[in-house]
């Protein structure tokens, strides 16, 4: 029996360590919803338009762009993505290129 209560200790630490360890991780993950207002951010000041030309451009009305930037939007449709990279005039490829879309960096 002294063996074990040893190895429970050591279990438990380790444990605990991979368990903050991944803690560490999720503190640095973003949803996917922030990743696409991000990168509406980065394309507007890249393509040096405003928000409202790019609502003009993708035929996306004022109040559903303005819920999607400003995160009540909890979920972005493909179809909402391929219009905004259409008013950006770029493919949904390469609006979605981009290491803020990675697997390892959304919180899924």
């Amino acid at each position: 029996m002294p063996i074990i209560l040893p190895i429970l200790c050591v279990l438990r630490l380790y444990t605990g360590r991979q368990l903050q360890m991944h803690n560490d991780i999720e503190k640095n993950l973003i949803t996917v919803t922030q990743a696409v207002i991000n990168r509406i951010n980065v394309l507007l000041k890249e393509k040096n338009i405003t928000l409202y030309r790019l609502e003009r451009n993708s035929g996306i009305l004022h109040g559903s762009m303005s819920s999607i930037m400003s995160g009540k939007t909890k979920t972005v449709t493909l179809t909402m993505l391929i219009l905004i990279a259409h008013g950006f005039g770029i493919t949904i490829q390469e609006f979605l290129n981009d290491n803020m879309f990675s697997y390892e960096n959304l919180d899924i």
